[in-house]
């Protein structure tokens, strides 16, 4: 149980980093819809860690401004064997990004697992400035916090400012692109450029 459930929280953490993308294998793919993205906890950290680079951003291209949401659910879902009460899903993630015209932005990453008993949550928050090109932008974090909770490994309980100078300058792909099942059109985001199995982010303005 514990080395399932340390393998779990790591895939978790590492999927948090990438934007969420298949950490998965039973996880869907196809952009939440409405009520289907996993909650995000309330309450947004503040302070900048001494020694924080500061980096002025550039506006934001047309239609960039906003709110912007993506989630997955699991396939799977829990339930009690002996009195069949529902446990919880067995994986949910959901990434929100916002841009701001002037070259400001903010992203909250939730990721929430369950496998048997043992449920675990991460959150990731960071806020600063980004850099718009025409196909990627580049942000430059000034504040950012890591929380954890896990219900079996201790080791996993923890909320602690986030390590945000590995992440400064960090670089994601950007494209309009208009879903052939649903026909809406999708803010396609990928992490460190890429431009395969990018997410699909809906407005949630």
């Amino acid at each position: 149980m514990l080395r399932s459930l340390t393998a779990i929280s790591r895939r978790a953490i590492a999927a948090a980093m990438l934007l969420a993308a298949a950490a998965c294998s039973d996880s869907a793919t196809e952009p939440a819809s409405a009520g289907e993205t996993p909650g995000t906890p309330t309450g947004t950290p503040t302070g900048t860690p001494t020694g924080t680079p500061t980096q002025s951003g550039t506006a934001a291209p047309a239609n960039i401004p906003g709110n912007w949401v993506y989630g997955v659910l699991s396939m799977n879902d829990y339930y009690n064997v002996q009195n069949g009460s529902y446990v919880g899903n067995g994986y949910g993630t959901s990434v929100l990004f916002k841009f701001t015209a002037d070259g400001k932005y903010e992203q909250s990453i939730y990721i929430e697992a369950t496998t048997y008993s043992c449920h675990t949550k991460v959150w990731v928050y960071n806020a600063g400035t980004v850099k718009w090109g025409a196909s990627e932008f580049r942000v430059y974090p000034t504040t950012g916090r890591v929380r954890s909770s896990d219900t079996c490994n201790a080791q996993f309980n923890f909320d602690r400012a986030d390590d945000i100078a590995r992440k400064q300058g960090d670089l994601y792909s950007w494209a309009f692109e208009r879903n052939a099942s649903d026909g809406k059109v999708y803010l396609m985001i990928g992490p460190n450029g890429t431009t395969e199995n990018r997410s699909s982010f809906r407005r949630a303005d």
